[in-house]
Order: C-alpha cells, then sequence, then structure tokens
C-alpha cells in the first residue's frame, strides 16, 4: 500500500508541472532508520545511513524501497558505509575493520584495521579511511581488500576532501589553549606529504577548488582562505561555527551554526549573507547550479535557494535535521536523527 501511495504522489505533484506550475518541492517519503544517525553516504542509486548503535540500512531513494537492512550483530559501531554492486562496505569503530556485507545481510569478508577507522570516501576502486588511535590514513583497495597505505597524522583529522581525483585531509584539531600543536595544515595524498600552515589557520574543516586555487574554511572562527602549495591568503570571513564549504554559481558558499549562509562572490569579491537568524548545520546543491538546499537543525526547516540567493521554498520537515545530500537534480535527502528518518524530498 505505501509503494503505491508513493507512486500517487509522484504522478500527481509531476501532473501539476506539466501544466506550467513551476517548481515545487514535497517530502514524497519518511524512511525509519534507527537511532544515532549522522550522515548519509551515497553511491549509484543508494543511500547508506550508518547507525552508529549498531545497525545498518541501504535505501534505493529512487523508488523508496529499502534493499539491505543489517540488525544481526555483525556491526559494532557502524560510521560509514557504501552499497557497491550488491555488497555493503562499511567501517566499523567498535570492531576496527572494514566489513563487507552481501545482499542478503550476511559477513562475505573482513579486514582488520590497526586504527579505529572514523570516516570513509571511496573513489577509483579505492577506500580512503580516516582514523583514531593512532590518527591518520589508510588507503584500501576494493577489489584486493587489502591495506595499500597508512599515512600517520600528528593530530585528529576526520575530514576528507576528495578533489579532482586528488585527497586532502585537514588537519582539524590542530589547536589548544592558544598553542598550534601542529604546523602542518593539510594532507596532500598526491604529494604524499604536508602542507604547512602558514597563516595560522585553526581547525581547518573543509576544502574546495575554483580554476586554479584552493579554498579552505576554518570552523569555530569562519575564515575562508585562499591557497597553493606556498601561498596562503584570508579571503573572507563567514561567521562562526562554519561547518561546510563549497562552490556554487561562481560564488564560494558557507553555512554557520550561528546563523545563516554566507556567499563570496569571485566577481565582484563581495560577501553576502542570507537566513541571518536561522543556524544551518548543512547545505548542497545540484550539478546544475539552479538550487541551493540548507537544513536547520533548531528549527527543522528545510530551505530551497535560488541562483538569486533568495529562499524559493521552504518547509518544516522534522526537529533535528542534521545531513543533507543531493544525489540528483530532483531528488533531495536529508536525515532527521530525532525523528529517526530520513526524508526523501522531490522536486516537481
Amino acid at each position: 500500500m505505501k509503494r503505491y501511495l508513493y507512486i500517487f504522489i509522484v504522478i500527481l505533484l509531476a501532473s501539476i508541472n506539466i501544466f506550467g506550475s513551476p517548481d515545487t518541492f514535497q517530502v514524497v517519503d519518511k524512511i525509519p532508520v534507527g537511532e544515532r544517525t549522522f550522515h548519509i553516504d551515497i553511491y549509484g542509486n543508494y543511500a547508506t545511513i550508518c547507525n552508529y548503535s549498531g545497525t545498518a540500512k541501504v535505501v534505493d531513494y529512487v523508488n523508496g524501497d529499502t534493499v539491505l537492512y543489517v540488525d544481526n550483530g555483525i556491526l559494532s559501531i557502524p560510521m560509514a558505509g557504501y552499497y557497491i554492486n550488491n555488497y555493503l562496505y562499511v567501517i566499523d569503530n567498535g570492531d576496527p575493520s572494514i566489513k563487507v556485507i552481501n545482499k542478503w545481510g550476511s559477513l562475505s569478508r573482513k579486514l582488520k584495521l590497526y586504527a579505529r577507522p572514523i570516516n570513509m570516501k571511496y573513489s577509483n576502486d579505492k577506500f580512503y579511511i580516516t582514523t583514531i588511535n593512532p590518527y591518520g590514513l589508510y588507503i584500501i583497495d576494493k577489489q584486493k581488500l587489502k591495506i595499500d597505505n597508512f599515512y600517520k597524522f600528528p593530530v585528529r583529522a576526520p575530514f576528507i576532501s576528495i578533489i579532482d581525483d586528488d585527497i586532502m585531509v585537514p588537519m582539524y584539531e590542530n589547536e589548544k589553549d592558544d598553542i598550534l600543536k601542529t604546523y602542518k595544515l593539510l594532507f596532500d595524498l598526491s604529494k604524499e606529504d604536508f602542507i604547512i600552515n602558514l597563516k595560522r589557520i585553526l581547525f581547518p574543516i573543509d576544502i574546495v577548488k575554483y580554476n586554479d586555487y584552493y579554498y579552505l574554511g576554518e570552523y569555530f572562527e569562519g575564515g575562508i582562505f585562499e591557497f597553493s602549495d606556498n601561498y596562503q591568503k584570508k579571503i573572507a570571513q563567514f561567521g562562526k561555527n562554519l561547518t561546510n564549504i563549497g562552490i556554487f554559481n561562481d560564488m564560494i558558499v558557507g553555512n554557520s551554526h550561528y546563523g545563516g549562509l554566507y556567499f563570496y562572490s569571485f566577481k565582484d569579491k563581495k560577501i553576502r549573507h542570507i537566513l541571518k537568524d536561522i543556524p544551518i548545520v548543512d547545505f548542497a546543491y545540484n550539478k546544475s547550479n539552479d538550487f541551493l538546499f540548507a537544513i536547520s537543525h533548531i528549527t527543522g526547516e528545510f530551505f530551497v535557494i535560488d541562483k538569486n540567493l533568495k529562499v524559493y521554498e521552504k518547509l518544516k520537515i522534522g526537529d533535528y535535521l542534521i545531513d543533507i545530500e543531493v544525489p540528483t537534480d530532483n531528488i533531495i535527502l536529508v536525515l532527521d536523527t530525532e525523528n529517526k528518518t530520513l526524508n526523501i524530498i522531490r522536486r516537481f
């Protein structure tokens, strides 16, 4: 019955759009995902939601079906996972390892890790896994399920940026009591070396690229820095508690827990600030760059922002929205950790 209702809603809203109505965004499904869920991993048509209490769910976000649910004790504290060719590859922090689970929910293979995994990205047949105890980065060959390399870091560095097939890891917890714990700013895998922190950039958290330059945001201070190997310059200030940055229509965009979205234009070098009174925990945009989507963990609202940086639409969809992904131009996924649901939103 649920499947038929889902199809009916899709057809109804699509027919409204055919007759000339402007784009609209609607929640078409809410999928239970369990408690202690904090992020979504996307591969192909599948979204994986790891439950830190010991389960993992894989959802086909196109039709709303659950294709795999692992709750049989195989996983202890799963942190991230990707469903690839009918196998779920998931890192387990409680039992330090990467585990391969088949489509029937049984353990197929397991690779023991000697550091506790906390984050994972997948690119070009490799898994990139950041760790604690010790801090570092594993490179795992997917086909052979073997360790290609392990790079040790001086501080905790959980975040991974993939840019033009290159892997960069900011040295996140680099300051304590006004003293730098390391002078290394980030690890660049293409060079197998660190870039040095020339401008005392504190708590670097996210990296993007525009033309030939890289841009980095810092968490607590909210600074935006332009950098290359031997050059670093602060170009903008994005409030405080900045968690993500991106490139949206020739602008750097960033969100602030203190309130709003910030935009720095490469054309006129000016900053715009919208939704000033709304704490924003995360944002994402589609590949066409015609809409940007943001969520508030405080108000439970989902915002649609157009190219002119106007609020095109907003929906109250939950209580503690924590993560957003936009896998296609017409599908948005929002994770609500308070209500233990994955919201599937469609554009019509």
